[in-house]
């Protein structure tokens, strides 16, 4: 009797464990990737549409999360999302989600890759913030690429204003252009060498105040572009107060912190963006001339860091002190600690009693 309860027992567990199928996870990327470049994963899995997990990117030889994303399976069962690399330091790198006992064998949960870091090769002799005179300077050099040129790139607002066109570079691998431009503003410099690693310049072109003459022209005077700067964290964030001109008014992070923007618009109404990463975030709006008020702050936990917000179309911009109420993150005050006296005088009064009852 007792061995056909065993049997039973036995044949029971094997439906079970025959029942159970493993689930089957697994990444995808490229196993070799320029600084700045933009990483895209891939994968594919038989876990259940709409499951969700966590995906860490960590450098190799230490435990702090670099970044970390939220995978979501689809209808298909593929997923993907993409990593942006500017601010990564060259070395291996580990990609990861959380292991699940049900994953089976085949799964690949966790992946290696390594970044390619040659932007100490690139010194820059031209101002990164420059004056609005019809041309934008870019001058420097490169060490590795000697005279066999440069691939040259200039955007802004991403329409390219500017090649691609290779420029001439000295046995040093100095470089020096004037790029025709018709206003101010954020200009992004590309240059590629041979072997296609692309370097990225960030300028910033400053309008600067008309001196007023007669004109018999109706051409409409490029709008103002103002700079303000501060320290922020996620739970320190940095605010600004824009007060706009009537148009379109637009407002740009610098790069490379994954920066969110809350501003509160003429309206009263709280708006919200975090889209780009760790490159430079970006918020467009019409405004009548009225104030704007910005909120700035890191997506991930961590120390301070420098933010610099480049406004366009703006009659001013700076740090706005009263902003915190406005965002309703107006800093509590601390409770005040009963004097000393009153806390003994506490005590002793518990004591006695606690000895008459």
């Amino acid at each position: 009797m007792i061995m056909k309860k065993v049997a039973l027992l036995l044949a029971c567990s094997v439906l079970l464990v025959g029942g159970a199928s493993a689930y089957i996870i697994t990444l995808s990327a490229p196993k070799t990737i320029y600084v700045g470049e933009t990483l895209n994963v891939n994968g594919t899995s038989t876990l259940p549409a709409g499951y969700s997990t966590e995906l860490t990117l960590t450098k190799v030889g230490s435990s702090k999360i670099l970044s970390q994303k939220q995978i979501i399976i689809q209808g298909d069962g593929s997923f993907s999302l993409s990593f942006n690399t500017s601010t990564l330091e060259g070395g291996t790198y580990r990609l990861e989600v959380p292991y699940n006992s049900t994953y089976g064998s085949s799964s690949i949960w966790w992946l290696f890759f390594t970044v390619i870091d040659r932007r100490s090769e690139l010194v820059i002799s031209s101002p990164l913030t420059q004056t609005f005179d019809g041309t934008l300077e870019i001058a420097g050099s490169i060490s590795t690429v000697n005279d066999k040129g440069l691939k040259a790139q200039v955007d802004r607002d991403g329409t390219t204003v500017f090649g691609p066109e290779y420029i001439a570079t000295t046995q040093n691998g100095v470089f020096d252009i004037s790029v025709p431009i018709e206003s101010g503003g954020i200009y992004l410099v590309t240059l590629t060498d041979s072997a296609n690693y692309p370097w990225f310049i960030r300028y910033t072109v400053l309008t600067s105040t008309p001196t007023p003459v007669a004109t018999t022209t109706t051409s409409e005077p490029e709008p103002a572009v103002y700079q303000v700067s501060g320290m922020a964290s996620r739970t320190q964030p940095a605010y600004f107060q824009v007060d706009t001109n009537p148009g379109e008014v637009q407002v740009v992070t610098s790069a490379g912190v994954d920066w969110v923007i809350e501003y509160i618009n003429e309206s009263g109404a709280t708006n919200r963006v975090n889209t780009r990463g760790t490159a430079a975030e970006e918020v467009r709006f019409m405004a009548s001339g009225g104030m704007v008020y910005f909120k700035i702050y890191p997506d991930q936990f961590g120390g301070q860091e420098s933010i610099t917000l480049t406004v366009e179309n703006a009659q001013s911009a700076t740090p706005c002190p009263t902003c915190p109420a406005l965002f309703g993150d107006a800093a509590t005050t601390p409770a005040t600690p009963l004097p000393l006296f009153l806390a003994l005088g506490a005590l002793a009064m518990l004591v006695i009693a606690n000895r008459r009852s």
